[in-house]
């Protein structure tokens, strides 16, 4: 009866300890395979990190056109990208509006350079015109003055002749 009792306490110690080794192998694979996945999703990121870093670089140099992609494997990554790409969007318009500004005032200042050209020349052209009539005014001046002087000798002259006429009739 001992022995037999013992018996069943070998085996029943042999079953739960194989039981707990099954345990352990099965927490063991789990663990491989959870280390697989976390191995598989650091890669993963490091490789979306990487891609992310060189469309942010070729945004900052300029090219405002690239896009970072959304895979669905890791919500933290599609929502930077997300964000990232709603903000350069963003950017974009800013950047074309701001480019439709400056072609305006660009457009406007060549509108006013012309405006300017164009009085300066009609200045000139004016100032020559006074020019013009300044030096006609002077000789119609001068004539005028010339033909005061001679209407003058010719008043003296009837005026002598008037005298002359009278005193000889």
């Amino acid at each position: 009866d001992n022995i037999g009792r013992l018996y069943a306490g070998f085996a029943s110690m042999r079953d739960a300890l194989k039981q707990e080794i099954d345990e352990a192998e099965r927490a063991r694979k789990e663990a491989e395979v959870s280390r697989a996945e976390a191995l598989e999703m650091s890669n993963y990121l490091e490789t979306k990190a990487e891609e992310y870093s060189n469309i942010m670089q070729q945004c900052a140099a300029g090219d405002l056109t690239q896009r970072m992609t959304q895979a669905g494997e890791n919500e933290s990554m599609d929502i930077i990208a997300t964000e990232f790409n709603g903000m350069i969007e963003e950017l974009e318009k800013t950047t074309g509006q701001l480019k439709s500004y400056v072609d305006e005032v660009d457009e406007a200042g060549s509108e006013v350079e012309q405006s300017a050209k164009t009085v300066r020349a009609a200045s000139e052209e004016v100032a020559d015109s006074i020019q013009r009539v300044a030096v006609d005014s002077e000789d119609q001046k001068e004539r005028v003055r010339r033909l005061s002087q001679r209407m003058d000798e010719l008043a003296t002259e009837f005026e002598h002749l008037e005298a002359d006429e009278e005193s000889g009739t």
